[in-house]
C-alpha cells in the first residue's frame, strides 16, 4: 500500500472514529439537563446531594474502568473495546429510559460511566495508532471538538424531548430522551461495527501480550508511565486543572443568577451553548496551528495562563456582560489545554503503551471530576466568589511549578521512546 493510500485510509478511519465519539457524547449530553429535574421530583429536600452523587458515581465508574479498558485494548485491539463501549452505552440509556427510582437511575449512571471508560480513552489510543506525531495535537483537538458539539446540542435536544408532547403513558417523563439517546448509541454501534477497522497491528498485540507480565496491575502501569519524560508532570497538571474546572462549572448557573437575576434555568442553556460552540470552534480549528507554532509544552503553559486570567476575572465579574467577557480567556485556555496534554503524553510513551497510557490519563481526569464538585460545594457554602479566587490561585501554582519542567523540555519522538532497561530484559527473557 502506498503512503498516499495509507494516509487516505487513516483519514477515513479518523472520520469514523470522530463520528462515533460525537454520537456517543451527543447521547450523553441529551440527559444532562434532565437529571436535576428528575432528582428534584424524587426528593426536593436533598436534590443537591442526590444530584452530586449521580454525577460523581458516573465519574468514579469511569475512573475505575478507563485504565482497565485501555490495557485490554493494547492486548485485543481497539475496535472490540470501542464497540463494547458503544453497545454498553445503548444498554445504559435504555435502562435509564425505563426506570423511575433513584437507586436504579444511579445504577444506570454507573453502567454508563463504566462503558464510557471504554470508548473515550480507547479512541485517543486509536488516534495515536493511525496518526503521525506531528498531527496528533490537531486530531486530539478535533476529537475535543466532538465534546463541544455533543455538550452544545445534546442538552438542547434533551430539553426538547422533555416537552409534554413526548410523554409516553406508563413510562417515566424522561423516557423519550432516554430512548432517543439509546437509539443514537445503537445506530452508532451498528455503523462502527460495519465500518470501523482495527488500528492495532498483530505485532503490536503480540508485543503487548509479552509485556503483560511486566505490568500486572494498575499501580505498576502508573509507575512505569510516570518514568517517561515529564509524563508525571503532565498527569498532575491534567488532574489538578480538571479538578479546578469541575469545581466551578456546576455552580456557574447559580453564580450567573447571583450576578444578574434575569439569568434563570429557562435561558442559562443559551449561555452554555455559546461556550460549547466557542470551545468546539477553537478545538476544531486552532489547536493544530497553535501547537505547530508554539509546541505542545508551551501551548500548555499559555493555556494555564489564560485559565488563571479567566478564573480571576470571573471572581470580580459583576454584570452579565462582564461574565461573558471573562468566559472568553477561560474557554480558549481550556480548549487548547486538554488536547495539548493528551498529545504531549501520547508522544512521550511507546506505541504499545498507548491504550494503557490514555486509559490512565482519562482515569486521572475522571478522578478530578469526582473530587472537584465536592471541593467547589464546600467553597460555595463559605462564599460564592471564593470558588473562583481559589481556582485562580490553584491554577497559578500549577503554572509556576510547570514552567521549569515543561519550559525547558525537549520534545520526545514517540518512535524513539525507550523502555526502562529492566523491562527490556524481562521481555527478552
Amino acid at each position: 500500500m502506498s503512503d498516499s493510500e495509507q494516509t487516505s485510509e487513516d483519514s477515513g478511519s479518523f472520520k469514523l472514529l470522530f463520528l462515533a465519539v460525537l454520537i456517543d457524547l451527543l447521547g450523553f449530553g441529551i440527559i444532562i439537563p434532565i437529571l436535576p429535574f428528575i432528582v428534584k421530583d424524587i426528593n426536593p429536600v436533598q436534590e443537591g446531594i442526590l444530584l452530586a452523587v449521580l454525577l460523581s458515581a458516573y465519574s468514579l465508574a469511569q475512573f475505575i474502568a478507563s485504565p482497565l479498558w485501555g490495557r485490554l485494548s493494547d492486548r485485543i485491539g481497539r475496535r472490540p473495546v470501542i464497540l463494547s463501549g458503544l453497545f454498553g452505552s445503548f444498554l445504559s440509556f435504555s435502562m435509564f429510559a425505563l426506570v423511575r427510582s433513584y437507586n436504579l437511575i444511579l445504577i444506570s449512571r454507573v453502567i454508563q460511566g463504566l462503558f464510557t471508560g471504554a470508548t473515550l480513552p480507547t479512541a485517543r489510543a486509536y488516534i495515536a495508532d493511525i496518526t503521525p506525531k506531528a498531527d496528533r495535537a490537531k486530531r486530539y483537538g478535533l476529537l475535543g471538538a466532538a465534546f463541544g458539539i455533543g455538550f452544545t446540542f445534546g442538552p438542547a435536544i434533551g430539553s426538547l424531548l422533555s416537552l409534554k408532547i413526548f410523554l409516553i403513558p406508563t413510562l417515566p417523563a424522561h423516557a423519550a430522551a432516554g430512548f432517543f439517546a439509546a437509539f443514537l448509541c445503537l445506530m452508532n454501534f451498528l455503523y462502527a461495527r460495519k465500518s470501523l477497522p482495527e488500528s492495532l497491528s498483530d505485532d503490536m498485540k503480540e508485543e503487548a501480550e509479552l509485556r503483560r507480565e511486566v505490568q500486572p496491575n494498575m499501580l505498576q502501569s502508573i509507575n512505569e508511565l510516570v518514568n517517561f519524560p515529564q509524563v508525571g508532570v503532565l498527569l498532575a497538571i491534567f488532574l489538578l486543572t480538571t479538578l479546578t474546572f469541575s469545581s466551578f462549572e456546576s455552580f456557574l448557573p447559580l453564580y450567573a443568577n447571583m450576578i444578574d437575576k434575569l439569568i434563570t434555568q429557562d435561558n442559562i442553556g443559551y449561555f452554555f451553548a455559546v461556550i460549547g460552540i466557542m470551545v468546539a470552534v477553537i478545538q476544531g480549528g486552532m489547536v493544530g496551528p497553535v501547537v505547530d507554532r508554539l509546541g505542545e509544552d508551551m501551548t500548555i503553559l499559555v493555556s494555564l495562563g489564560l485559565e488563571v486570567l479567566g478564573f480571576f476575572l470571573l471572581a470580580i465579574a459583576n454584570s452579565l456582560l462582564g461574565l461573558i467577557i471573562t468566559i472568553i480567556p477561560l474557554a480558549i485556555g481550556t480548549a487548547l489545554l486538554n488536547p495539548s496534554i493528551n498529545s504531549a503524553i501520547s508522544n512521550r510513551i511507546p506505541q504499545d503503551k498507548q491504550g494503557s497510557g490514555m486509559g490512565i490519563n482519562s482515569s486521572v481526569g475522571s478522578l478530578g471530576r469526582v473530587i472537584g464538585p465536592v471541593f467547589g460545594g464546600i467553597l460555595w457554602d463559605i462564599a460564592p466568589r471564593s470558588v473562583f479566587y481559589v481556582g485562580a490561585g490553584v491554577l497559578l501554582v500549577i503554572l509556576f511549578f510547570s514552567v521549569m519542567p515543561l519550559g525547558r523540555s525537549q520534545p520526545v519522538q514517540n518512535d524513539n521512546v525507550q523502555y526502562p532497561q529492566a523491562d527490556i530484559e524481562q521481555v527478552a527473557d
